[in-house]
């Protein structure tokens, strides 16, 4: 494998959200659980916003020219964070993930912290963080349900669209 680690850039984002959807189908299905991506558009779209935005910063692995991985950071604010991190379950197990994240921690440089979020059921990538230095600090909850109450008076709710998103992006670039 000769691993090459870069910046991500526009035309990556079909190549990573597929290996993005490839992966997280892959370990959510070897541990019973239904994916986060129930399609590989989703999972492009993602990758495509993360490229766009200038607060996230994306680094994508190629081996001979194939991207097999990527990692994107989110560098706006003064606690740095690992957006997301995958890798082709094909190139699984050989150092890729671990490549990327040290590209990643070398780019963070002397970030005054690393925010990772990791599921516990994926052992093991929690043990590449927890070599890579990344120490267990707070359980996490995601919980899913209806909220008993109603949204305060006068608030409006609706279905989020895509020109939503576009706006939200068009105000982040400023």
């Amino acid at each position: 494998m000769s691993l090459h680690v870069r910046p991500a850039v526009a035309a990556d984002a079909d190549p990573c959200g597929r290996v993005i959807y490839a992966a997280f189908k892959d370990v959510d299905e070897r541990n019973g659980f239904t994916t986060l991506f129930t399609q590989p558009e989703h999972a492009v779209r993602v990758a495509q916003i993360f490229i766009e935005l200038a607060s996230i910063h994306g680094l994508v692995a190629e081996d001979d020219g194939r991207i097999v991985g990527s990692v994107f950071l989110d560098v706006g604010d003064p606690i740095k964070s690992v957006a997301l991190i995958s890798v082709d379950p094909e190139a699984q197990r050989r150092g890729v993930g671990r490549r990327l994240m040290e590209a990643a921690i070398e780019h963070l440089g002397r970030a005054r912290g690393v925010r990772l979020v990791q599921e516990a059921f994926n052992t093991h990538a929690m043990g590449l963080y927890a070599a890579l230095g990344f120490e267990v600090k707070e359980p996490l909850a995601a919980m899913v349900g209806r909220p008993r109450s109603q949204p305060p008076a006068g608030t409006t709710l609706k279905p989020i669209t895509s020109a939503d998103v576009e706006e939200w992006m068009a105000a982040q670039r400023g």
